[in-house]
């Protein structure tokens, strides 16, 4: 299965990321995959996770949550489908 993310606004906007790992880390702190220089974004943000053929998104307890589908996820995973946003 071939995930990446797609980069929405900003001066990177229409990048891929391509996720190449079972569970894709996005923070600020070193051990993440990706990490946005924004304040927005918590140390340990959320993740992407891929799992029996699915994709997942999950908040790690952010302090601003994560939007996914215009749904506010805090501390909590969602099923994510193909063009999500």
């Amino acid at each position: 299965m071939k995930v990446s993310l797609i980069v929405a606004t900003g001066t990177h906007q229409g990048k891929a990321i391509p996720i190449t790992r079972a569970e894709f880390l996005i923070g600020r702190e070193g051990f993440c995959h990706l990490r946005p220089a924004s304040q927005a974004i918590s140390k340990k943000h959320c993740g992407v996770l891929l799992r029996d053929g699915k994709v997942f998104i999950v908040d790690y307890a952010s302090t601003n949550g994560t939007l996914v589908n215009d749904v506010l996820l805090k501390n909590e995973e969602a099923e994510v489908l193909d063009g999500a946003k």
